[in-house]
């Protein structure tokens, strides 16, 4: 099967999927979060996808950068987001395993090499391309901590906010073992920093 037709298949299968999904999850008051891909090939799928996802009533918001926060906001329930689903890379991935490791939810995912030079270069390395992944197989250990900064704004951390007086920054931090969540907001005063930059240059 050539690369062209192996991404078709593992388009429908992803479709069936992700359709019986949405209604298992009780479609009417389900949300998913979708990534918006680019290319061209892919671009027909989505949009049909999309368009039978919300036919079976489930609501779908769609994105367009950022893999690592919408998994979070996945995996937490007082979001209003059941799913995330999309193409991403693999740091983000690996991120995205370890917070939902901490929070306790799920992720599948498999390598989708974006052309048959890849793909090949992936199975001549031992790779199963075809293979469906867990959060577990991404990320093994039982002891995972989780720390990250909202730079901009986004529905799970605010962006940082500037003054004259000062900064505020809103980060969260999570722990796989104890299932531990916090949220820490921050106050930087401008002077403050001022004075350290100063101490720093001595």
């Amino acid at each position: 099967m050539s690369g062209h037709m192996g991404q078709q298949a593992a388009v429908e299968r992803q479709r069936l999927e992700l359709e019986k999904s949405a209604v298992e999850q009780q479609s009417a008051t389900a949300q998913l979060m979708a990534q918006l891909r680019e290319e061209q090939q892919r671009r027909e799928a989505d949009q049909q996808l999309i368009a039978e996802l919300r036919e079976s009533g489930a609501r779908v918001q769609l994105i367009r950068d950022g893999d690592v926060a919408p998994s979070i906001a996945a995996a937490q329930d007082f979001t209003g987001i059941d799913a995330l689903m999309g193409v991403g890379g693999t740091p983000e991935g690996v991120i995205s395993a370890a917070a939902i490791k901490c929070l306790g939810g799920a992720l599948q995912g498999r390598l989708w090499p974006r052309s048959d030079d890849e793909r090949a270069e992936l199975e001549q390395a031992g790779y199963d391309v075809d293979a469906v992944l867990t959060h577990d197989d991404l990320v093994s250990g039982d002891d995972v901590f989780v720390a990250a900064t909202g730079v901009t704004e986004g529905a799970l951390l605010r962006g940082v906010r500037t003054s004259a007086a000062g900064i505020e920054t809103e980060s969260i931090v999570m722990r796989s073992r104890s299932g531990t969540v916090r949220r820490i907001a921050a106050y930087h005063p401008s002077e403050k920093i001022r004075q350290l930059r100063r101490e720093g240059e001595r």
